[in-house]
């Protein structure tokens, strides 16, 4: 009988079992990312939202009704709101180098980055939720599932007009959810106008918020309004989201530079990946980043789609390679079994068995090796599973049918190879 156990065959499983899962691992990057993406579109509570720098000439609600007219669009609900521009506490962490290399010390600062808010009446009116916030109380915007994802608290206890100096104690337990405004945190109206008081046009912002009829249609006008946007923003905006004024004071001061001034996006490369992904004030336009979302994530999605298609050819040339090579190897002991006496239909059954185990017991292990882990990364960033990330495990289980049944397909002809040198 022919033997598929043996020092080599076993080390091939090894590498085939760590090639399909890093395999998976790449795979699966795209649907989860494409789903969630997706289902966060749709999920939007507003169909086009853009946010402006008050010293910035972005086109306004009469610009922008104006530029819909040109493209036959039908604005039916339009809600802007002023924002301010504040520092609150936290911890940030000062990197030293010492006999023992880097370490990290955890320092708490009362004005260590700067957050946006909004008085109660400007996030009702943008999102028609109405909340009730007494004087010294602020309410943090989270995600839609009430996540701060790992980079917002929602818990700030001392707010600071960083131009006058002028402190304020908060209470920060009160959490609202909301996609467009996440990371920014709400305040009474009263707040809002005394916390303002001071600030230049540098430290405000505005919101706008507008629906139109079907948004599907309109990404020409959504690419349009894009454009005119960054036609009007100056090179003082042309800034990474990470780019904050207040810490970039204290770097300055500690440091003597800040990283953040190094790197800056390029208008010119609006279309871009890095531009789409972390320029400051990029807008939310629903219909805009579905249709553009592919050549958004492109450098991502080939670079992930690449390793799966390398690895997967791998596994399945290295299987192959290792049936046929067996398979000849043995070709003297089926030709004695056969004279034996033995059926080809026995003989047949055999090499089945032995060359299933080259596919199945690497591509069972590996997938499900590979599936148990994304699905513990999607729990243990925030201890549950999302709607979103769910789905993208759903999907992610077709890319399984879908490989299986083509590592069937690769099976089946090398079963057929295998015979037919056996002669079976």
């Amino acid at each position: 009988m022919m033997k598929f156990q043996g020092r080599q065959t076993v080390n091939n499983m090894l590498v085939m079992t760590v090639l399909i899962a890093g395999a998976y691992f790449a795979s699966f990057y795209t649907p989860m990312l494409g789903t969630g993406a997706m289902m966060g579109y749709d999920s939007r509570p507003v169909d086009y939202a853009y946010f402006y720098r008050d010293d910035q000439d972005i086109p306004g609600e009469e610009g922008v009704r104006r530029l819909a007219e040109d493209y036959g669009v039908n604005i039916t609900f339009w809600a802007e709101a002023p924002m301010i521009r504040l520092a609150v506490d936290g911890e940030y962490d000062v990197e030293s180098e010492g006999p023992m290399g880097a370490t990290y010390e955890v320092k708490y600062s009362e004005q260590m980055q700067s957050k946006l808010f909004l008085s109660e009446s400007s996030y009702e009116a943008l999102t028609g939720e109405s909340i009730d916030l007494e004087p010294g109380q602020i309410a943090g915007i989270m995600d839609s599932t009430g996540s701060g994802q790992g980079i917002f608290g929602g818990n700030a206890g001392v707010v600071t007009n960083y131009i006058t100096g002028e402190k304020y104690y908060v209470n920060s337990d009160v959490k609202l959810r909301n996609d467009v405004l996440f990371g920014r945190y709400v305040c009474d109206d009263s707040d809002f106008e005394k916390m303002a008081q001071g600030l230049p046009d540098t430290w405000r912002e505005t919101m706008v918020f507008f629906n139109v009829e079907n948004c599907e249609e309109s990404y020409d006008f959504a690419k349009a309004l894009f454009n005119a946007i960054l036609d009007a923003s100056g090179p003082e905006v042309e800034q990474y989201d990470a780019w904050d004024p207040v810490v970039r004071e204290r770097e300055i001061r500690e440091n003597g530079e800040y990283f953040m001034d190094m790197y800056a996006p390029d208008y010119d490369q609006r279309d871009s990946s890095d531009f789409r992904l972390y320029w400051k004030y990029m807008p939310q336009f629903r219909v805009l980043d579905k249709a553009d979302f592919v050549r958004t994530t492109a450098v991502f999605l080939m670079l992930f789609i690449f390793i799966a298609v390398v690895c997967f050819a791998a596994v399945y040339v290295i299987a192959f390679t290792r049936c046929m090579t067996i398979a000849l190897n043995n070709r003297r002991v089926y030709e004695d079994m056969g004279k034996l006496g033995a059926s080809k239909e026995y003989l047949f059954l055999s090499v089945r068995g032995q060359i299933a185990k080259v596919f199945s017991v690497p591509s069972i292990t590996g997938t499900a090796l590979i599936y148990a882990f994304y699905a513990m990364i999607m729990y243990f960033n925030d201890n549950r599973l999302t709607i979103t990330e769910i789905a993208g495990m759903g999907v992610c289980l077709l890319v399984v049918a879908a490989v299986s049944a083509l590592t069937w397909l690769v099976y089946r002809l090398a079963l057929k190879k295998v015979c037919a040198a056996l002669r079976i």
